[in-house]
């Protein structure tokens, strides 16, 4: 039988079901690490929806953009790809796209992110 529990804070959900994952996978993430997906994934889930605009259009406007508005772009496809590969890689899939794509784009909008931050 299979609990259900009923949170009226949505992050203390996500830090639930990131605990559980943890500890199905045998993993244990750093506390930082841990953090921040559990911020990452609620403010994902108030979205409409994941890839609403082409996210190689939104990259390269990314490129274009600077100052907080490009590290905030950089940021949230970063988040999202992490998330579609993650947990949704079906969406991928149903666009006829590599989920490794997506993979691809994520890694380096936050590479690009870390060598803003390191310039900084």
């Amino acid at each position: 039988m299979t609990a259900f529990i009923v949170h009226t804070n949505p992050q203390a959900m996500w830090y639930q079901l990131v605990s559980e994952a943890q500890y199905h996978t045998h993993m244990q993430l750093p506390l930082e690490l841990e953090h921040y997906l559990v911020l990452m994934l609620n403010e994902l889930a108030t979205e409409s929806c994941l890839l609403a605009e082409p996210i190689a259009e939104r990259y390269l406007a990314a490129q274009h953009s600077s100052g907080a508005l490009q590290q905030t772009q950089l940021k949230h496809i970063g988040d999202e790809c992490l998330i579609l590969t993650g947990l949704f890689p079906q969406r991928a899939q149903q666009r006829h796209v590599d989920v490794h794509y997506y993979r691809d784009i994520g890694k380096t909008a936050y590479q690009r992110l870390h060598h803003i931050f390191k310039a900084q």
